[in-house]
């Protein structure tokens, strides 16, 4: 919960109980948990294409990506929910389609530009981004009649076994 003082003057988060007992708030760590080390850090980012939390962890997340390049592999990756209707369907659909067929790093360049603009979603947007990403439009509406329920069903499947439980969601070689 989170609350707001009566005069407006602080937001509070993370209260703590009167109960005279310190509470241990760090999480707790098990065998699950604990991050593998490898030759190149699988990294994957669990969002829906709507959500602000995920946009807002996409936006941090993708010059840190550039910034490391091929020192890491890097997938963005969809939850297996949708909780903004049809839209979202639609822009998780489109953002597989380019991730599965057009490359990872054609997909982070449309991030990129749709999460700069004022209205990210809207489908002038979503054009112009297209086109300044590369993208192959016919290639792309070829997979979004073809292909897309599958890819997303594939991602579903992962998220469901990772135990994803929220946009976002980062998972660091197989580890929340």
């Amino acid at each position: 919960p989170v609350y707001i003082t009566k005069d407006g003057a602080y937001f509070v988060s993370g209260i703590a109980p009167l109960t005279g007992n310190a509470v241990n708030q760090q999480p707790q760590h098990n065998q699950q948990n604990k991050i593998v080390k490898s030759d190149k850090t699988k990294v994957e980012l669990f969002v829906m294409s709507y959500c602000h939390y995920g946009t807002q962890a996409e936006k941090g997340i993708l010059p840190v990506v550039a910034l490391l390049g091929d020192k890491i592999d890097f997938k963005l990756r969809f939850v297996h929910y949708t909780l903004h209707g049809e839209k979202e369907d639609l822009e998780n659909n489109r953002q597989l389609c380019i991730r599965e067929e057009q490359g990872q790093e054609k997909l982070n360049k449309y991030l990129v530009c749709i999460l700069d603009s004022d209205n990210p979603q809207a489908p002038a947007d979503v054009s112009k981004c297209e086109k300044k990403a590369g993208i192959n439009s016919a290639d792309l509406q070829k997979c979004l009649t073809n292909k897309a329920d599958d890819y997303f069903a594939a991602d579903s499947k992962l998220s469901k076994s990772y135990g994803v439980k929220g946009s976002p969601t980062l998972i660091i070689n197989g580890a929340e």
